[in-house]
């Protein structure tokens, strides 16, 4: 029986919202009015897509369970979560204009991961809001890297690319 080579390819020309939206205001409980939005704060790209790298074998685990389940899954999950003013993360969840690949067991095992992740505090004092994506495929024989396209941003949103690296 032939190896099969499992491939993850963590998009480094994906992209970062940073800098991009303040979260979005919602009422309480108790319907409330709703909260002022969180001001913004910036993080500079590669210090995102340095955490994100340090993770990396995270995602892979959870890509890895769900493959074993089901041979045939591929694609691109793209998660969007909020970085706090102190470094931790909230709201992460699939960013469905960007996701081909829907499996809500790896969709959950990847945003239980991200909610456990660390970044360095936001400049400014506010929130940074992140979108990225992950491919995963696998490839019987030589490994293939494939980016994923730039999307447009939405309207108000602003999106940096990060250049692959060398």
């Amino acid at each position: 029986m032939a190896a099969r080579l499992m491939v993850i390819s963590i998009a480094a020309a994906g992209w970062l919202a940073g800098c991009a939206h303040a979260a979005k205001p919602s009422a309480d409980a108790k319907g409330a009015a709703p909260a002022q939005p969180a001001p913004l704060g910036s993080i500079d790209k590669d210090a995102i897509r340095a955490v994100i790298q340090e993770h990396a074998p995270e995602m892979r685990s959870c890509w890895e369970k769900r493959l074993a389940a089901d041979p045939r899954l591929h694609g691109k999950v793209a998660i969007r979560w909020v970085i706090e003013p102190d470094g931790s993360t909230s709201h992460a969840m699939p960013a469905p204009e960007a996701t081909t690949l829907h499996d809500a067991e790896l969709h959950a095992c990847m945003t239980a991961r991200i909610a456990t992740w660390r970044f360095p505090r936001p400049k400014g004092g506010g929130v940074a809001v992140i979108t990225y994506p992950w491919i995963f495929r696998t490839h019987d024989g030589a490994a293939a890297v494939q980016e994923p396209p730039a999307p447009s941003a939405p309207a108000g949103e602003r999106r940096a690319e990060i250049a692959p690296d060398p």
